[in-house]
């Protein structure tokens, strides 16, 4: 290639990597599931991280990557998911009483969101299976509950890129998840409504090492917030794992 040439291959890819998205820029779930299709299509190790309310809109599309990708049996996938414990009460998502309009547990619906994690879980284990089985690499699979209540989303592609947002929509609606009986000192199943967040459309701000501050300084501190919750978590069984609506 002439000098000419080259350096305007230079120029494009310096006007490539101004217009590709910055730390601080807004990012929505399908531009953080193309930055995870991006890092497992590179093969080598990679690790996603991700804190949310089920897995919902995370797990599917991630999963759907993972079955599509090329034949690489040296590639290593570790996929770690950080979700509420829902087999505790909580408070959001939880019943509006009819009576004062003040919050309590609502445990039909937390038992549904502990069977939709459970399914996302089992649905990535089987995505293990079939990516061995393809020749697509290795994949190991692990979800964990801590006592919180599910306000934040945050996702992470190793320790470069993390993307975060919350879950910015309340929905209140008829609670469709009633028990057949009370919680002692708590409203009957026919009282009162349920109170639901709602996570699917909300924008997330990305940040990355690479751009420099505050970038790098953001991209580690929550890292590191991640991890020490993920330490603190238990571990949710493959028989006995959570799961949400809004994901």
């Amino acid at each position: 290639m002439s000098e000419g040439g080259s350096s305007l291959s230079g120029e494009v890819q310096e006007l490539t990597a101004r217009l590709g998205p910055q730390s601080g820029d807004a990012a929505t779930m399908e531009r953080l599931i193309e930055e995870c299709a991006q890092a497992v299509l590179r093969g080598g190790e990679t690790q996603l991280s991700g804190m949310c309310f089920t897995g919902e809109t995370f797990v599917e599309p991630l999963r759907r990557v993972l079955e599509d990708l090329p034949p690489d049996p040296s590639r290593s996938v570790s996929v770690r998911i950080l979700v509420p414990d829902f087999t505790r009460p909580t408070g959001v998502p939880g019943l509006v009483r009819a009576a004062d309009g003040k919050l309590t547990d609502a445990p039909g619906f937390r038992r549904h969101l502990t069977g939709k994690i459970a399914g996302y879980a089992q649905d990535l284990r089987t995505t293990r299976g079939r990516m061995l089985h393809k020749n697509q690499g290795t994949l190991s699979v692990e979800f964990r509950a801590v006592h919180i209540s599910p306000f934040l989303k945050l996702y992470a592609i190793g320790d470069d890129v993390v993307c975060e947002g919350i879950y910015d929509t309340l929905e209140v609606r008829p609670d469709a998840y009633v028990t057949s009986a009370p919680l002692p000192q708590g409203p009957g199943p026919e009282e009162g409504q349920l109170l639901d967040l709602i996570g699917r459309g909300s924008l997330l701000t990305r940040w990355s090492r690479y751009d420099g501050e505050p970038g790098g300084v953001l991209v580690d501190r929550r890292c590191g917030f991640f991890g020490t919750l993920w330490d603190a978590a238990r571990r949710l069984e493959p028989e006995a794992a959570p799961g949400g609506s809004g994901a």
